[in-house]
């Protein structure tokens, strides 16, 4: 990561670590790895519907925040209508959200954007791109 990100970001943690307690209720079973590429979806009778989620070797203990935050993750997250939907149907299916929801899934998602940066096989161009995320959120 470079000391410097190293220190930007322990001194990130310290200010807004806390957020991800933000969750409400006990950990619950995550994906890991929730992106569209994983979702198998049927034409229903009302609609496109999840059929199947697929590709569970990440699969953890954990907030929801791990799987909001992967699956919203730009360029996605730029399409508000989208995340307002996604947002939208958890709420529909009986879950709760913590009201900076989106600002919690993102300081959630630095735990995989370091997990890549610590893996010793890790593509350069896969290590800039995860400096890069952990900047982007970190300065938001």
């Amino acid at each position: 990561m470079g000391e410097d990100l190293v220190a930007e970001l322990a001194a990130f943690v310290e200010r807004e670590g806390d957020r991800i307690a933000s969750w409400p209720g006990s950990p619950c079973l995550a994906h890991g790895d929730c992106n569209g590429s994983n979702f198998l979806l049927r034409r229903g009778r009302e609609g496109w519907e999840l059929a199947a989620l697929l590709d569970w070797e990440f699969a953890l203990s954990a907030t929801p925040g791990f799987d909001l935050a992967h699956f919203l993750r730009p360029p996605i997250a730029r399409h508000v209508r989208f995340v307002e939907a996604v947002a939208a149907s958890y709420r529909d299916a009986g879950a709760k959200l913590p009201q900076d929801w989106r600002r919690a899934a993102q300081v959630t998602d630095l735990f995989a954007w370091i997990d890549i940066l610590s893996r010793p096989d890790a593509d350069p161009g896969v290590i800039d791109d995860a400096r890069a995320c952990v900047r982007t959120i970190i300065a938001a």
